[in-house]
């Protein structure tokens, strides 16, 4: 296709360089979107663990509990500094497309993670409009696939590793 030189946004044959310092820009938008939403998923499972009771106690206070809230903090706390360092190194203008691919497939996997785990805590009731985990999990679903699927950051991430 023929156009006119008024017409060209960036310069001629330079598309691709300008498309992938979008995509980065996209997946660190991304990255920080699923870190938030595991947060909040997070913190409505540590809420329902204070509050449901069950042979006289809070669910909190079972180890099991605990254990799946503190693995869902490693995750959620792990996504935000992927997200935080993608942020650096866009800012410092610094060629990031692996560490986009990264934050992009670590904080969305992560975030289907925490809400699955959010699932189980909530039992039954995770599946109510009352709480918003099942919009959670159907939302980690998505996020797995939009923006770059994690298959598609895993290949971006091997041809970095020069494979």
């Amino acid at each position: 296709m023929r156009v006119h030189k008024d017409d060209l946004l960036g310069q001629l044959n330079n598309g691709w360089k300008h498309l992938m310092t979008n995509l980065n820009k996209e997946r660190f938008s991304l990255a920080a979107q699923v870190t938030g939403a595991a947060q909040h998923a997070l913190d409505v499972a540590v809420q329902y663990a204070k509050d449901r009771k069950q042979f006289g106690q809070p669910i909190g206070k079972f180890q099991v509990i605990q254990h799946k809230l503190a693995d869902m903090q490693v995750a959620v706390h792990a996504s935000r500094m992927l997200t935080y360092d993608l942020a650096r190194r866009l800012d410092a203008k610094l060629d990031c497309r692996k560490e986009a691919s990264i934050a992009k497939v670590y904080c969305a996997e992560a975030y289907h993670r925490v809400a699955d785990e959010g699932m189980q805590i909530l039992g039954g009731y995770s599946m109510t409009p009352d709480f918003p985990m099942e919009r959670h999990y159907r939302d980690s679903r998505i996020m797995r696939i939009g923006g770059g699927s994690s298959e598609v950051m895993r290949t971006s991430i091997a041809k970095d590793l020069g494979l």
